[in-house]
């Protein structure tokens, strides 16, 4: 992720980190990041000791990732700005997709995760075992009631509303392009995209004994009420730390992620057909019936396919941190902040993208190195446009 956001940094292999060290090409930052691994790919188990820790499925996921992100930012030619160490030139496209294809099919036939059956379950604070079955690598929340553990996902991802009863602070909210992307019959829309919570009018539904205020219905993109509802805490009557603490598990990489980058693979060496069906079995759990997969893949299709799975990917994965990579990777980070409706008429809180436009420049695709480290070390270059 480092690199995700910053292109070029320093590559440190042994104990005694050299802090004058400058930054190296991504080139020699990837090629260090797929050994390290491929390495745990053919060394680790199948499952780690406890909750949280990496195994030989993890390593395989995240090889995935690489290397569909190495093939995106050669192929769809994001600009360096003119800073050389941070070049995709070196990519060999074909060759990357061929090993996420080769990858996630091992994984998919053999690491036993799978998708889990409600979507839902797998951001709520006390269905880990819905989410072990689907997730690859988690930012484990801790149980220990001394640590009055507080995540970012009460502050940004929950819906609004009182902490006693399992609100957030919002400051975080949807946009009408996120709300428009959806279709009525997908689960994942009322979800992640819904009203707030409310103590007299929130209905209460109980999932293995723990009570969850569940969102009052959202009458409309332009309702004050919008919230992002991806993240659920439980009420907090009878928690064992604070009513604004939360054990909740933040995924990181989950198996849905892996089969829409296989979807990507596939397309790209040829086979759009098979990645339809990764779409389409993505899709599959979040259909609302008498409804059917196929109203979903009718009402989702687009001709330009990359255009197609970018929408999957942000209805799927949205608020968990991969939107801004995956605009990125596909050079279309400039051309969606620029589409961006600034009208409170188009939704509730678009007002605020005013800000954002105002202050975007291009090269803000890559993320400054902070004056800090710069300070601490001369010589490191910052990015350009800073």
């Amino acid at each position: 992720l480092l690199s995700m956001m910053h292109g070029a940094i320093p590559v440190n292999t042994q104990f005694d980190i050299d802090p004058t060290k400058e930054r190296q090409s991504v080139q020699e930052v990837y090629n260090q990041i797929i050994e390290d691994y491929e390495f745990a790919y053919a060394n680790l188990k199948n499952r780690g000791p406890r909750a949280g820790a990496v195994n030989k499925w993890t390593a395989a996921g995240l090889l995935v990732k690489v290397h569909t992100y190495l093939a995106s930012m050669k192929s769809n030619g994001l600009t360096d700005f003119g800073f050389s160490l941070n070049s995709f030139a070196w990519v060999d496209v074909q060759s990357s997709y061929g090993k996420a294809v080769t990858i996630s099919a091992d994984l998919i036939a053999n690491s036993g995760y799978k998708l889990t059956s409600k979507y839902d379950y797998l951001f709520r604070e006390n269905t880990k075992a819905a989410q072990n079955e689907e997730v690859l690598l988690s930012a484990e929340g801790s149980s220990d009631a001394t640590q009055s553990v507080i995540t970012i996902v009460i502050n940004n991802f929950c819906p609004q509303g009182a902490a006693n009863i399992g609100g957030g602070s919002v400051w975080t909210r949807p946009t009408g392009e996120l709300y428009r992307t959806y279709n009525s019959r997908d689960f994942r829309f009322s979800h992640n995209v819904s009203g707030n919570l409310n103590p007299n009018t929130s209905p209460i539904i109980t999932i293995d004994g723990i009570r969850y205020y569940q969102p009052v219905p959202l009458p409309s993109v332009n309702s004050a009420i919008m919230s992002v509802g991806k993240f659920r805490l439980r009420d907090g009557v009878g928690k064992s730390t604070a009513a604004f603490a939360s054990g909740i598990s933040f995924p990181l990489l989950r198996y849905a992620d892996i089969l829409l980058l296989r979807a990507e693979a596939l397309f790209f060496t040829g086979d759009e057909v098979g990645a339809r069906a990764m779409l389409s079995q993505v899709r599959s759990r979040a259909v609302i019936e008498p409804s059917t997969v196929n109203d979903l893949n009718t009402a989702y299709f687009k001709s330009n396919f990359v255009d197609e799975l970018l929408d999957e990917r942000s209805r799927e994965l949205c608020f968990e941190f991969w939107r801004r990579f995956d605009l990125a990777r596909f050079n279309v980070y400039d051309k969606k902040i620029k589409a961006l409706n600034p009208s409170q008429t188009f939704a509730a809180y678009n007002r605020d993208v005013v800000l954002l436009q105002q202050n975007w420049k291009p090269e803000k695709v890559w993320f400054p190195i902070p004056l800090q480290q710069i300070d601490l070390n001369p010589n490191l270059k910052q990015n350009p446009g800073y």
